[in-house]
């Protein structure tokens, strides 16, 4: 991120003008603005500006109130990453907020200047533990009748303990920008965006699963005791729960860059994991991701429509869509196009029923072709069944790294392996193949994937996401 995403140049020191006894609000120090840096020219962010955080601190238990959140997440943007120390002096207008579409900022961002530095993260620890962290060493509120900038602004002293989290991020980060982040309207639905940001990989990675209380705890929905145990569950009933996720994400394509829908996993009786679904609706273009080509909308059937007409397909294009999916569709119409620019088909329509209806290249009698056709796919399918083979022996091993760190013994293994599989689809059959034992190749497959899946923040990704292995395979040749 820039200095100054606005791309204006980086501002000098001034003097301060010292305020008057009983000018500024302050929270975190009974010594005036001991400590805090001399005020300084502000450059107005852009809209598109952005803020960095790591994973923990999206998956922690922030404790702001929407105001709070606001204001962290402006400041935030305001980090400059080219320098090798930024600053955690960050100045945010009040008058921003308004830029922003948020009305009537002044006497909220007041309160939430005031409440904000009494506030803590609490950060939960892999061994059960946890590490709570005061969001702000300092914080201050300045009118605008006595402020040495002209305007009113809230200042805010980033607690040092956080630096790791907000700079110098190289891995296991998330790049948000700001204004979707603060135009979402309850506390929940910018925790929920946060969250399945960093969880997809902004959009990336268009499934996950999460366990529930943890989830919770990251929405400010459950606490921690002192003993590290989940205390004070709100919305313990799942349907209740649900709700609040629906009306969370009802706002995630309006305001943001993201369409999530969810379902409860069941493990036993109760929903103990939550499964999300993730496309990306517009683009970001701060990380060169664009949107979800297809969904089972009525604008990408339309598009569906449209090119099957052109490759000669009579019949209808619902039917299709409806029998075999509309991302298999989409494949199909994509090789009967690449085809048919070629110049190799004598019946594009027909071959694209034949592709669908039997998965294989069937066209006019060129049977040179056709051989040679077979033969490469041939061999795409043994280098596949080859990084398969590969990428499983290094999930293994990452996994058998993860459980050495952690000291896993083989009883929390094994509830572990089978509360992962009860959480998947067709569970039910894997669970009686896992009775063969501790020892057989199902459960060693079944364990790797446990492992990963409950501590992914200490695996690398390319035992995670099977492209970036194979990706890493190629460029390491």
């Amino acid at each position: 991120m820039a200095t100054n995403p606005s791309g204006e140049a980086a501002p000098q020191k001034r003097n301060p003008q010292k305020p008057k006894s009983g000018d500024a609000d302050m929270v975190g120090s009974s010594e005036g603005t001991t400590g805090m840096r001399p005020a300084r020219p502000v450059a107005t962010l852009n809209r598109d500006a952005i803020y960095r955080q790591s994973n923990d601190i999206a998956q922690a238990a922030q404790n702001l109130d929407v105001f709070e959140k606001r204001l962290i997440s402006l400041g935030l943007a305001r980090i400059d990453h080219n320098d090798q120390e930024p600053s955690f002096d960050l100045i945010v207008p009040i008058r921003e907020l308004e830029a922003f579409g948020i009305s009537n900022p002044y006497d909220r961002a007041k309160q939430a200047a005031h409440s904000l530095g009494h506030k803590a993260v609490v950060l939960m620890r892999k061994d059960g533990g946890f590490t709570i962290i005061p969001w702000t060493s300092q914080v201050e509120y300045v009118p605008s009748e006595n402020s040495d900038l002209g305007f009113s602004y809230v200042r805010i002293q980033l607690n040092e303990n956080l630096r790791p989290h907000f700079t110098r991020l190289r891995e296991k980060y998330g790049a948000l920008q700001a204004l979707e982040v603060i135009q979402m309207p309850t506390a929940i639905s910018m925790r929920l965006y946060e969250y399945v940001w960093q969880a997809s990989w902004a959009g990336r990675r268009p499934e996950f699963e999460v366990d529930l209380l943890p989830l919770k705890h990251a929405l400010d929905l459950v606490d921690v005791d002192n003993r590290g145990h989940w205390v004070g569950e709100k919305y313990a009933d799942w349907r209740d729960f649900r709700r609040q996720l629906r009306n969370a994400v009802a706002v995630f394509e309006e305001k943001g860059s993201l369409r999530v829908g969810f379902e409860g996993v069941r493990v036993g009786r109760r929903v103990q994991r939550v499964r999300f679904r993730v496309e990306v609706t517009k683009p970001i273009e701060h990380l060169n991701v664009q949107p979800t080509l297809f969904t089972e909308e009525g604008p990408s059937e339309g598009r569906i429509r449209e090119r099957l007409r052109n490759v000669g397909f009579t019949g209808s294009a619902r039917q299709l869509i409806d029998e075999f999916g509309i991302e298999t569709v989409e494949v199909a119409v994509g090789i009967t196009e690449s085809k048919a620019r070629e110049g190799i088909l004598n019946n594009p329509g027909g071959f694209l029923r034949t592709l669908l209806r039997d998965g294989v290249v069937v066209d006019a009698p060129d049977t040179h072709r056709i051989n040679v056709e077979k033969e490469a796919r041939g061999r795409e399918s043994a280098m596949e069944q080859d990084v398969d083979e590969q990428w499983e022996k290094h999930r293994q091993e990452a996994a058998g790294r993860i459980i050495e760190a952690l000291a896993l013994d083989e009883a929390l293994l094994k509830e572990m392996t089978f509360n992962h599989v009860r959480g998947l689809q067709g569970g039910k059959l894997v669970l009686k193949a896992l009775e063969q034992g501790v020892d057989s190749p199902v459960f060693r497959l079944y364990r790797t994937a446990a492992v990963l899946s409950n501590h992914e923040d200490l695996a690398p990704i390319t035992a995670i996401d099977r492209d970036a292995f194979k990706k890493n395979q190629v460029e390491s040749r």
